[in-house]
């Protein structure tokens, strides 16, 4: 019965015939070289922030687009202030500095969303935008001074909290090894210390908003109990006996 079959009639491949060819061709897809996009980084990311926008932020009309930024700042921050509290509920303490590292940019953003962006800013892309650049140059002397923090000098180093310590911690470099080889009252004051300046940023940042007249209606209960809820838990880590409060011991 094998043989050629008759003519006319074509012969399909078998299924372990179709199987080799579609891996052929997976294979030869993925490992076929094409010549990058010579795009530059800035460009590639405002064209995709681009993107995005045209399907949410344009969909939100002008005047009340600096509004709902600000908000989802806002609402970003409280997710990211309460992923710190899991993980310490659950012992985490290596993602402390990155998600701190990232609730100090959505509060920077949101702040400058709320009160510095022009309108043509707040409709366009902020791919662009670094937050040491925003608390050093567009933020005023009141705003400035809340984020200080993050050019504290390391002990004993030339580098900064937020530029050498938090910055690369997203990427869990050898500042995590350093951390889990730490004793248990340096990491208490690292604990400490990560706690405080969340809450410090997250509070600060909900004030201002609250106090811009722009929250929508239906979110500001939500505002004022995130605020109550933060500022309670600053006061508890300041009159907690581990806490050593001053500005040399936090820079350890």
């Amino acid at each position: 019965m094998g043989g050629r079959p008759p003519v006319g009639v074509k012969r399909f491949p078998s299924t372990a015939s179709l199987g080799e060819l579609a891996s052929s061709e997976i294979i030869q897809t993925v490992t076929t070289k094409r010549p990058a996009p010579q795009v530059p980084a800035a460009q590639r990311k405002s064209n995709r922030d681009r993107r995005v926008a045209a399907l949410s932020l344009d969909l939100v009309r002008a005047e009340n687009q600096r509004a709902i930024r600000a908000l989802n700042q806002a609402l970003l921050a409280g997710e990211l202030h309460d992923a710190m509290v899991l993980c310490l509920q659950s012992n985490l303490l290596m993602p402390l500095a990155a998600l701190l590292r990232s609730l100090i940019d959505t509060s920077v953003l949101g702040i400058w969303l709320l009160k510095y962006a022009t309108d043509a800013e707040v409709s366009d892309s902020v791919a662009h935008i670094s937050t040491v650049d925003v608390v050093q140059r567009a933020f005023g002397p009141e705003d400035r001074s809340m984020f200080t923090f993050i050019f504290q000098p390391v002990k004993g180093t030339d580098h900064e909290f937020y530029r050498d310590v938090l910055h690369p911690s997203i990427h869990g470099d050898a500042l995590h090894i350093a951390m889990r080889v730490r004793d248990q009252a340096s990491k208490r004051t690292w604990v400490h210390k990560c706690l405080f300046h969340a809450n410090h940023v997250y509070v600060y940042m909900l004030l201002q908003f609250a106090n811009s007249g722009k929250v929508p209606h239906e979110f500001q209960d939500y505002i004022r109990e995130e605020s109550a809820k933060a500022i309670r838990v600053m006061t508890a880590l300041l009159e907690h006996p581990d806490w050593k409060g001053t500005d040399e011991q936090l820079s350890e």
